[in-house]
């Protein structure tokens, strides 16, 4: 048999491949770089600092205009139409009458809460100072105080007409000759009455419409507490805190100015949204917290920890993910752990 002998120089190639595998191999398992530090878990807060940041917690909301509201007038005592002091699609004044009920006069006035009691000496509430405000406004000589003194009786009964049967002021003039509209002026929509009929308490007399414009706007949920403004070319424009805006002198400032103008323009006769920047009048300074740190919350009340001591803080509101407190001890961090923690 004939042996076939091997070459030694491919013996040796074979085996330097298996050398050079074996030793890259051994290579990518010995030489494997490290995982970098940046990829390694980051290590567990403990706490957080406390920043301190002056704000004026601006946003931009939308403002829409309304007119025209509709509100129905019922009769407030029972008896016949004797005297119909109003037109349908006329104008009704405050502090003018609608109407008589077996004789008696009923009288509109536009207050910011209705006169709902009996006016008596001495009575107090936010209905009195409203019939005081009005009634000051109609040309009476008074003060408004929010409670009914002399001058505040001889007013209505002479605004009403009514004396005591010995030519003086009544002790007690009956809030029902006094009929609440919505604004100083309005526009008769309907008239349900006519002269000579009948009526039951709570029936129907007449709708009015406020002819007056208002500027309503829509307010953010999560807001700081204080008082507004509207900053606009013509100038920062005090609002009222529930966002409904009837001064007449604001109203003109906000059509006045060039975001309003410049929008109108843009809108043609188009549809669209009207938007405005409304902020605190004055800015606060606050104390910025992770919403994780606060517990124990009662409203507008919470508890944060520094190093396990507790402090009582204010929550005067939140944005972007953090909280917004105020407190009366210093502050620098908080505590992020606070399972089990309680205010006290």
């Amino acid at each position: 048999m004939t042996t076939i002998p091997l070459r030694p120089l491919a013996i040796g190639a074979f085996a330097c491949l298996l050398c050079a595998a074996g030793g890259g191999a051994l290579g990518a398992l010995v030489l494997a770089p490290p995982v970098p530090a940046s990829l390694d878990a980051p290590p567990a807060l403990d706490s957080a600092p406390v920043e301190t940041r002056v704000i004026d917690d601006a946003r931009t909301i939308p403002l829409s205009f309304i007119t025209g509201e509709t509100t129905s007038i019922s009769a407030p005592i029972q008896g016949k139409v004797t005297a119909l002091a109003v037109n349908l699609a006329g104008p009704l004044e405050s502090g003018h009458e609608i109407a008589r009920i077996d004789g008696r006069p009923l009288i509109a006035l536009a207050t910011s809460t209705p006169l709902y009691r009996p006016l008596t000496n001495g009575l107090k509430g936010d209905d009195v100072t409203a019939l005081q405000e009005e009634l000051a406004r109609l040309g009476y000589t008074l003060s408004v105080t929010g409670t009914v003194d002399w001058n505040t009786q001889w007013a209505l009964a002479d605004l009403l007409g009514i004396e005591d049967g010995t030519g003086g002021v009544p002790a007690e003039i009956p809030s029902e000759s006094v009929v609440w509209i919505p604004a100083p002026s309005v526009t008769v929509a309907s008239l349900d009455i006519a002269l000579g009929q009948s009526l039951d308490p709570a029936e129907p007399m007449l709708s009015v419409t406020d002819s007056s414009e208002r500027g309503v706007l829509t307010l953010p949920e999560e807001a700081i507490a204080g008082d507004r403004v509207l900053t606009l070319s013509t100038g920062a424009l005090p609002v009222p805190a529930d966002g409904v805006i009837t001064d007449p002198a604001t109203l003109k400032a906000i059509k006045d100015s060039d975001q309003y103008r410049a929008f109108s323009t843009a809108l043609g006769d188009g549809e669209g949204v009207f938007t405005v920047p409304w902020s605190l009048a004055t800015p606060i300074s606050a104390l910025v917290v992770p919403p994780s740190s606060l517990f124990g919350i009662v409203g507008a009340d919470a508890c944060i920890a520094q190093n396990g001591d507790i402090h009582r803080v204010q929550i005067i509101g939140s944005q972007l993910g953090q909280s917004y407190i105020t407190s009366d001890d210093p502050l620098t961090a908080v505590d992020l752990h606070t399972e089990g923690l309680t205010c006290r």
